[in-house]
């Protein structure tokens, strides 16, 4: 039986949901995602949504194989580290921070471009304003965000608290309400939790 405080963290009666951390070519198998399975269990034959690409779009793509720790596995759920095969995927197609979802319709998931966020401001040497650009981590997402908009403030500097307006500047991304949120510049750090997903614009 699994822990309570692991079923919350990783509840895997919960619609599959899966984030990539690392993408490989692997020769006569093909594309390969290594990650976190986050709520859900998979089994292979089974078809999900990938996404989103370079298009802020989500594909259809099927597992082809899992494996943990090497060995190739016919279940996996919720809290384990595996890795997924896919058919007909190209490298190309796949970056690091892309998910995988559970496939419950023919109508695709939602991409997330601006989002708002609670932050707190651990060092930056002068003031941050709008447009001002850095490095957000959430997750295995890795991309650079711009501040949009201060909510109720013109500036912000260390020690500060805020609502911030955020754009991704690459990709949209797939991200949920509640997440931790870190981003850097250099020598400037901010923590924060995801608090809203915007409409793409407004």
């Amino acid at each position: 039986m699994r822990p309570a405080n692991t079923e919350q963290l990783y509840p895997v009666h919960a619609d599959f949901e899966f984030q990539t951390s690392e993408v490989y070519s692997v020769p006569f198998v093909g594309t390969v995602l290594s990650g976190v399975i986050l709520s859900g269990s998979v089994r292979p034959g089974q078809t999900l949504w990938l996404g989103p690409d370079a298009v802020d779009s989500f594909i259809p793509a099927t597992i082809k194989s899992i494996q943990r720790k090497r060995v190739n596995v016919e279940y996996a759920e919720a809290g384990q580290a595996v890795t997924l095969a896919l058919k007909r995927i190209k490298r190309v197609q796949v970056r690091k921070g892309m998910a995988m979802l559970a496939k419950k319709s023919d109508l695709p998931p939602v991409a997330t471009r601006r989002f708002e966020a609670q932050v707190l401001i651990l060092y930056h040497n002068t003031m941050i304003t709008s447009r001002y650009q850095a490095m957000a981590h959430i997750g295995a997402i890795r991309q650079t965000v711009q501040v949009e908009h201060i909510v109720d403030k013109q500036a912000i500097r260390t020690g500060d608290r805020a609502t911030l307006q955020l754009r991704f500047m690459r990709a949209a991304e797939h991200i949920h309400v509640g997440e931790r949120l870190l981003f850097r510049e250099g020598r400037t750090k901010a923590l924060g939790v995801v608090t809203k997903l915007l409409p793409a614009s407004s």
